[in-house]
């Protein structure tokens, strides 16, 4: 109880009381842990290709361009991001070989490439702010700790230390290993059946059979699937694809359909993502960064018990 109430005391006072060579130690360590791990995030999206994505919108801007004039280059050489660089050289290719146009397809792919560059930025903006916080929350246990040192010349103690320095390393470790793990599984679905849907739709343009259609893209494959998301998609496209089988059915307005409610249904799904980011950021706070400081106030409690 006492410690309870202490604690605040102390803490304005040191402040006041604190050597400035400390001050400037601590300021020094915690202005190159933020560096460092801003550097780490930042070469992590990089690789991941979200530092592409912004490019890749440009060349698209600049292909569309190109295209206009009405003639198709043999090669073209485009960033790599995500699924959207691979479907704009399919389309390319399908130019080529069956003559649909490009351009309108490139336009539709651009709309949702600036959609998607738009959110990664959110969840980017929440990964580094999630880092950022966990730092400045242990750079504070370790104020608060140096500073009872300082006071009371009480040692942190190895033991104690190393534990405070596991948990707090691993809060950041967890909390961008989930983040990957989780986009990945979230996102890849939708990246299928957006593929699948835009040649499907850009085939049906320009009159290719059923059969070399269904060749060309991986409609066996997402009808297989049970995401619950995309169980309304699912079934609508079995239907208009039984349709066109069966009685030649025009299926163009209902694949325009069925590509706007996915690119709706992938919106929700970021939105989604990016709440659950906010909560397991503050699990990760409450475990392993309060934890850290707890750990630390139980070993200071028992050395006063033991006094």
């Amino acid at each position: 109880m006492l410690i309870k109430f202490a604690t605040p005391v102390i803490l304005a006072i040191a402040f006041v009381l604190l050597p400035e060579k400390i001050w400037n130690r601590i300021l020094e360590g915690v202005l190159f842990f933020l560096v460092y791990f801003k550097n780490m995030v930042v070469s992590l999206f990089l690789r991941l290709g979200f530092g592409n994505a912004k490019a890749l919108t440009l060349e698209l801007c600049k292909l569309e361009g190109t295209l206009s004039k009405g003639h198709i280059g043999s090669e073209c050489k485009l960033s790599e991001y995500k699924f959207y660089t691979g479907l704009v050289l399919q389309m390319i290719e399908y130019g080529r070989r069956w003559g649909i146009s490009v351009r309108k397809v490139l336009r539709g792919i651009r709309e949702g490439l600036t959609k998607d560059y738009r959110f990664e930025r959110k969840l980017f903006s929440e990964l580094r702010g999630g880092i950022v916080q966990f730092i400045v929350v242990s750079a504070v246990n370790w104020i608060f700790a140096l500073m009872v040192m300082e006071l009371v010349n009480i040692p942190i103690g190895f033991s104690v230390a190393s534990i405070m320095i596991f948990l707090q390393v691993s809060g950041i470790f967890l909390f961008v290993l989930i983040y990957i793990i989780r986009k990945k599984k979230s996102f890849s679905i939708y990246e299928k059946y957006l593929s699948t849907l835009i040649v499907m739709r850009a085939l049906v343009e320009v009159g290719l059979g059923i059969d070399k259609t269904l060749q060309q893209t991986s409609v066996d494959e997402i009808l297989g699937s049970s995401d619950l998301a995309f169980e309304t998609v699912r079934h609508r496209l079995e239907h208009a694809i039984d349709s066109w089988k069966r009685r030649g059915t025009n299926v163009k307005t209902e694949l325009d359909d069925l590509i706007a409610e996915s690119w709706f249904l992938m919106e929700q799904r970021f939105e989604s993502f990016l709440k659950s980011l906010n909560v397991l950021k503050f699990l990760i706070l409450a475990v392993f960064y309060m934890g850290s400081y707890f750990v630390y106030l139980f070993h200071l409690t028992s050395l006063f018990l033991v006094e």
